[in-house]
């Protein structure tokens, strides 16, 4: 991603409404999935602040490709790597993230297959990425965006190097008409800019409290 999107999205977003929804799915997948005590290694965690957010149990390791954004933390837990060539032992842990990272290979599948090796038999993995090519926009382009994926796309890639999963579901959809109408509008006005603008606090308030019904939703109703 750009240099100064980069600093925004790992210094200056605490108590966004986007992070607040996901960041409790996250806890609430790795709750269900994931046993008491696991090892985790958490891919694209950026400055790491994240890592605190997801266990506490000492057992974190962190793997991130760009020394920018590890320059703005302090974890000694976190490893500047690619995701293509990791440094750790085969079968190393119990739990992986790799969240919002794909999109931005050239190959994800040699990505997915890395994390099979470095991943126990009996292990889990949790995967986030953007979806729907036509909600493209220059956020993609900020970001340095290869893919927007499908379910069914993902699916094929995680399942191609013997992945079996879960649960696989879209997420903000309370809002996606919202978002449709956003990225419709920058298109028609040119805008060069990224989504992850600074709201009222109420409007925060209200989208985070919709994003956090819906993770209920798709894990009580869905699951």
């Amino acid at each position: 991603m750009e240099a100064e999107y980069e600093k925004k999205y790992y210094t200056g977003l605490e108590g966004y409404w986007w992070f607040i929804g996901r960041d409790d799915l996250i806890r609430k997948l790795l709750a269900r999935y994931s046993k008491p005590g696991a090892s985790l290694l958490h891919i694209g965690c950026g400055n790491g602040k994240q890592m605190e957010k997801f266990s506490g149990n000492g057992r974190n390791y962190g793997l991130d490709n760009s020394l920018s954004a590890l320059s703005l933390g302090s974890n000694l837990r976190i490893v500047n790597a690619d995701v293509n060539k990791m440094p750790f032992k085969q079968k190393r842990f119990d739990t992986v993230l790799c969240l919002e990272v794909l999109e931005h290979l050239d190959n994800p599948e040699q990505a997915v297959q890395e994390i099979r090796k470095v991943m126990k038999d009996n292990g889990t993995l949790i995967v986030s990425v953007p979806a729907f090519k036509m909600l493209w926009s220059t956020h993609d382009d900020i970001n340095q965006h290869k893919h927007r994926f499908r379910i069914r796309e993902l699916r094929r890639l995680i399942t191609g190097q013997g992945f079996k999963p879960l649960k696989a579901s879209y997420w903000n959809f309370f809002l996606f008409p919202l978002a449709m109408l956003m990225k419709m509008f920058k298109r028609l006005a040119t805008s060069r800019s990224d989504d992850l603008i600074r709201l009222p606090a109420i409007v925060n308030w209200l989208f985070a409290k919709l994003l956090l019904i819906e993770n209920r939703l798709i894990l009580n109703r869905f699951c």
